[in-house]
């Protein structure tokens, strides 16, 4: 766990509020521990976006369709 918390992992997403996203930058410009985490976090989104949509497949899409039939338990 970093000194921000789970405020790092806000402040990548742009969750914060002006003041507190202020307060947070100013941390890492000074630390260089959640600097690095910081750093981690926003490779790894970028990897995670570029991985695209996932495609279920017919046979899972088949098989959560008729779970919602009705008579099924």
């Amino acid at each position: 766990m970093t000194h921000l918390g789970e405020r790092l992992t806000a402040l990548v997403d742009g969750e914060l509020g002006h003041d507190e996203r202020d307060r947070a930058l100013a941390h890492l410009a000074a630390c260089d521990l959640c600097r690095a985490e910081a750093d981690a976090l926003r490779a790894l989104k970028r990897r995670l976006r570029a991985m695209g949509d996932a495609d279920p497949g017919e046979r899972l899409l088949a098989r959560l369709q008729a779970m919602g039939e009705p008579g099924d338990p």
